[in-house]
């Protein structure tokens, strides 16, 4: 296999003879085996040179995406730079330097390179990245909504009717949340007419016709929209809802039944809810109130479970005749979550009353004790409970005579059974004082603590009940007693106690294990693990060892730093690996490298400005006179060059894709407050940087009635009317501009130069030749000065200091005297 440096070699040889192609067939050879971003662009290089200037796209291209997925940025940039040089239209460099604006915030020149590359990409053959990029567009400009009529017209002119027709949607939607009801209105039904099948027109463009009151208009479009989409149930809902409006009840009811019939009975989900609601309202208006009813149970039910309670009251209370029951139970319910104690008295004495009217006795005496905890010395609850005792056979333990235990318990099934909770522990803990010993009584009290979720007596019970067994010898009982408090709540304290846990490890025991010997778990664990212990000097041995392998963890730099050197780029390898080596100054393998690194840097001398660097045309002759026998360092310092960074020229847009782009701009305008200075200013240097002088000029206009900006907009709206050749309104500005500076520093004097630059452009040589001098008093090295005085006084003749040299010499004197002092 032929390694680099022969292949540098033999290529060599090719160009030395004129033989190009040949050169480009070694490359090729060597970079399909080892692909390297500064050769792929070193065969463009040649294959421009060759003439063959697509092959040479193509080469820069894969030097670009090569450059692009190392992260090297810049250099692809350099390099879409160069391929956009080449060919003006290339929509894949000019997609990316529209990405790279955006992610740079420079929004007008996103927009410009990404319709720019829209354009490319058509004229390619090339749609499928025509609505990626639009909606990249769309991303950055949401409300811009001039800008996204006129897209949503390129993508319908371009055959993209369903998506034209979803952004005509989605601007009407704007425009209806702005309250511009007629671009709402138009948007929508141009998204209608272009592609009635989809779907969301419909329901977005009938609610703003029932919005408007244009029922007649709602009721065909959505006649329409349900028999084009059958299986859409929202349509269906909302034709069903309008339909109840106009008093069809018949064809309402139709479409709501066979909505309900996909879904079960009492179904939670929302659309069920909907159906169920609408469904109500028509058997409502029928007059079918238990209907009604049955219907709106589902919606109380699914208001209940949101939280919704006085949503879920309204509806209950205007079914109290028809179902007052259920009505009452569910306002029970209700009242109980919202601790509401005088509505819930009041509603559990309706419903004992309505229960004892129905026959339902425990009921009935289940809902008077719910409303005698409340009101223990309410008369009438009391004395309804009294009647239901004797009718039910129950008395409370205060009420009657001493009992036998097994009475007492039958006493606490009766509780239990009527859901009194809290009488049945009154019951059974006052048992547990007469009885402690009574396995039974502690038993029902720790089932009864766990249904009450009070899971600290429900685990005090069982430590009572292991103990018991424990007296009584029954080992395996005990066990089993402790293993279900430790089920109930391993984090019990007395658990944690019991079983020589720590709370620092927060870990349980299994149960097989956590209660033999559990004075001595702690050792051996301790033991069993002798990895736990540690010692001073492990410690410190283990720091080190971390402290030796810590450099791995800059592995992504040190690679980085690979690959730079690699290609010759030793100021960039060595400022990562000194950036290492501050964090870790002793390491021996990159210090090692630094100095092999300086070695080749001093060998191969300064390297070669961008700025001056050969043009790719003269690649030929640059390789030709390379001496490679006497190579003064590694090979990778000579093989290639670096992509050189080059200016790009402004994307050129026709007509229709420009007229998107002023509409953007309009629409800019448009969105921005006079009195946002800043965004004007930030908007005029973007405009400035594209070329738009024009446009540039309105944004500084406005942007320098704020006395804030006053200068800088002045400043640059100088330069401005400089580019157009207005010399007398630059020079106007710039002197605003001067007049307002508050100090003479730098910036004050780069204005003065840009004057006397005006100055001297219109014609007026004298004036410019005395600012001239003035700034050489100031800074004789400042710019090109010097050059300037001289050449002004050549031109006009002036053998003598004339008086404004005689000023400045006076000014500079003076100057030296404030310095001296």
């Amino acid at each position: 296999m032929a390694d680099k440096a022969a292949v540098f070699r033999e290529a060599q040889r090719f160009l030395s003879k004129g033989q190009i192609d040949k050169a480009i067939y070694a490359w090729q050879e060597y970079v399909t085996r080892h692909p390297d971003g500064n050769i792929y662009n070193t065969i463009g290089d040649l294959c421009l040179k060759n003439g063959n200037r697509a092959l040479a796209v193509d080469y820069f291209h894969k030097a670009a995406e090569y450059f692009r997925d190392e992260g090297f940025i810049t250099k692809a940039l350099a390099l879409y730079k160069k391929i956009l040089n080449i060919d003006s239209a290339d929509p894949k460099a000019l997609l990316f330097i529209g990405k790279l604006n955006e992610e740079k915030g420079l929004i007008t020149d996103a927009i410009k390179y990404y319709l720019a590359s829209i354009d490319a990409y058509i004229k390619h053959g090339d749609r499928d990245e025509l609505i990626p990029i639009c909606e990249r567009i769309i991303n950055l400009a949401p409300t811009n909504l001039s800008l996204r009529i006129k897209l949503a017209e390129y993508l319908q002119k371009e055959g993209y009717v369903e998506e034209a027709a979803r952004e005509y949607l989605e601007i009407g939607r704007i425009s209806e949340k702005k309250g511009d009801f007629d671009k709402a209105r138009e948007c929508y039904e141009r998204s209608y007419e272009l592609y009635p099948e989809q779907e969301p027109v419909y329901k977005l463009l009938a609610g703003f016709y029932i919005s408007r009151d244009l029922i007649d208009e709602a009721r065909e479009l959505l006649a329409k929209g349900t028999e084009i989409h059958p299986d859409n149930i929202d349509l269906q809902l909302l034709y069903a809802e309008l339909l109840l409006k106009e008093g069809d009840l018949s064809t309402a009811r139709d479409i709501l039944l066979r909505i309900l019939s996909a879904y079960p009975a009492g179904s939670g989900d929302e659309i069920a809810v909907e159906a169920s609601r609408l469904l109500g309202e028509v058997y409502l208006q029928e007059g079918q109130n238990e209907l009604a009813w049955d219907s709106y149970k589902t919606v109380v039910d699914y208001y209940l479970g949101k939280g919704q309670y006085e949503e879920a009251v309204e509806f209950i209370e205007k079914f109290r005749d028809t179902a007052p029951l259920e009505c009452s139970e569910k306002l029970v319910e209700i009242y109980q979550r919202l601790g509401r104690e005088e509505e819930l008295f009041d509603e559990l004495v309706r419903l004992g009353e309505i229960q004892s009217a129905q026959g339902a006795l425990e009921d009935a005496f289940t809902s008077y004790i719910e409303a005698k905890k409340i009101r223990p010395d309410s008369e009438a609850v009391i004395s309804k409970v009294a009647e239901l005792e004797e009718k039910l056979g129950i008395a409370f333990p205060s009420q009657t005579e001493e009992k036998a235990t097994d009475e007492k318990l039958v006493d606490v099934d009766i509780f239990l059974r009527y859901g009194l909770l809290d009488e049945a522990v009154d019951v059974l803990e006052k048992l547990k004082v007469e009885e402690p010993e009574n396995l039974e009584v502690h038993k029902r009290l720790k089932d009864l603590y766990l249904e009450m979720n009070d899971k600290e007596r429900a685990v005090t019970e069982c430590l009572i009940l292991a103990r018991i067994h424990e007296r009584e010898g029954r080992v395996e009982q005990r066990e089993q007693a402790l293993k279900e408090a430790f089920e109930i709540d391993p984090e019990d304290p007395r658990l944690l106690e019991l079983s020589g846990a720590t709370e620092e490890t927060g870990a349980s025991p299994s149960p097989d294990t956590e209660f033999a010997g559990s004075a001595t778990i702690g050792f051996e664990e301790a033991e069993a693990g002798g990895a736990e212990v540690e010692t001073p000097d492990a410690h410190v041995s283990d720091g080190a060892a971390r402290r030796a392998s810590s450099a791995d963890d800059f592995k992504d730099e040190l690679s980085e730093a690979e690959f730079y050197e690699r290609q010759g780029l030793y100021d960039e390898a060595l400022s990562i690996y000194k950036r290492v080596l501050d964090v870790f100054p002793g390491n021996e393998e990159i210090l090692a490298k630094v100095a092999e690194i300086e070695a080749k840097a001093s060998e191969s001398g300064p390297p070669a400005s961008m700025d001056s660097a050969e043009p790719a045309a003269d690649i030929d002759s640059g390789l030709a006179g390379a001496d490679i026998s006497a190579e003064s360092g590694p090979f990778g310092e000579v093989i290639t060059e670096e992509p050189e960074e080059e200016g790009v020229p402004e994307p050129t847009l026709d007509s229709e894709v420009l007229e998107i782009f002023e509409e953007f701009k309009r629409g800019v305008s448009e969105e921005l407050d006079e009195e946002d200075s800043e965004t004007h200013y930030n908007l005029g240097i973007a405009y400035k940087e594209m070329g738009l002088i024009d446009d540039a000029i309105k944004e500084f206009q406005t942007a320098r009635k704020d006395p804030k900006r006053r200068v800088q907009a002045a400043s640059m709206l100088g330069l401005c009317f400089m580019e157009k050749g207005l010399y007398p309104l630059a020079i106007d500005a710039l002197q605003e501009a001067i007049d307002n500076i508050g100090e003479r520093d730098e910036a004050y004097w780069s204005t003065k130069f840009e004057l006397a630059e005006a100055f001297e452009k219109n014609g007026d040589a004298e004036r410019a030749l005395d600012i001239y001098v003035e700034i050489f008093g100031w800074d004789s090295k400042f710019r090109d000065v010097g050059d300037k005085v001289t050449a002004l006084k050549a031109r006009l003749g002036a053998d003598k200091p004339s008086g404004a040299a005689v000023a400045g010499e006076t000014f500079k004197a003076r100057k030296d005297r404030i310095s001296y002092l």
